[in-house]
């Protein structure tokens, strides 16, 4: 394969991937999906923390969690009668990283 078909194949691709990553930006931009994905980079948690901490009622944190789930984002486990969910993309846990190291951390280095 030379350099030239190379270019071309990844200049083809670049629309579809620019399209898969506007659809995660997206997903994320809604402050309360925000919130509970940063929450959950730290541990998983249950319906009813992830409610308490977006400050928001239980059936809007279903629907935002039903998007999450649909879209890859994130998935849960049953422990007795409780759902625990938890990031399921490692690309998007990266990404929660670096907007928490550039936008949270105490001690920014501009």
């Amino acid at each position: 394969m030379n350099k030239d078909s190379t270019i071309n194949d990844m200049s083809n691709d670049i629309p579809a991937k620019a399209t898969e990553v506007a659809n995660l930006l997206k997903l994320i931009s809604n402050p309360h999906r925000l919130t509970v994905l940063c929450a959950l980079t730290e541990q998983p948690m249950n319906v009813t923390a992830l409610t308490e901490l977006a400050d928001i009622n239980q059936t809007a944190m279903s629907n935002h969690l039903a998007r999450l789930r649909s879209a890859g984002i994130i998935d849960y486990h049953r422990k007795h009668r409780e759902l625990i969910y938890e990031l399921s993309d490692p690309r998007v846990a990266k990404v929660l990283t670096l907007l928490h190291d550039l936008y949270c951390k105490e001690n920014n280095d501009e």
